[in-house]
């Protein structure tokens, strides 16, 4: 039976690890939308130069999102890994991560 202390410790584990997989998606959207975007522009001017509609170059902008939004969900951190990265931002030598590995030994979510 777990003790309030390490439900304590689970939820705050959880909630870093949510957030750790919330920042690696956005940063890895973000330069799929950039490359999107030049995709987008290059589209557009090629297109309007031949006398097309522009508007089907658009479509590269979502695929860039796409693209990393799953490459961010694919590459998303683990549960330790977001624990260590805390102890590292919060200077607290290893705490968390020791308590991740030590805790969840056989499951790293």
């Amino acid at each position: 039976m777990l003790t309030p202390a390490s439900r304590l410790l689970d939820r705050l584990l959880t909630a870093l690890h949510r957030r750790a997989v919330a920042a690696r998606v956005a940063d890895r959207v973000a330069p799929g939308l950039l490359a999107g975007a030049a995709a987008t522009a290059g589209l557009a001017v090629a297109l309007g130069c031949q006398g097309r509609p522009a508007a089907p170059a658009v479509a590269a902008l979502a695929v860039g999102g796409v693209t990393g939004l799953v490459w961010g969900v694919a590459r998303r951190p683990t549960r330790v890994a977001a624990a260590i990265r805390a102890d590292e931002l919060l200077g607290t030598d290893d705490l968390l991560g020791t308590a991740a590995a030590v805790g969840r030994s056989g499951d790293d979510r």
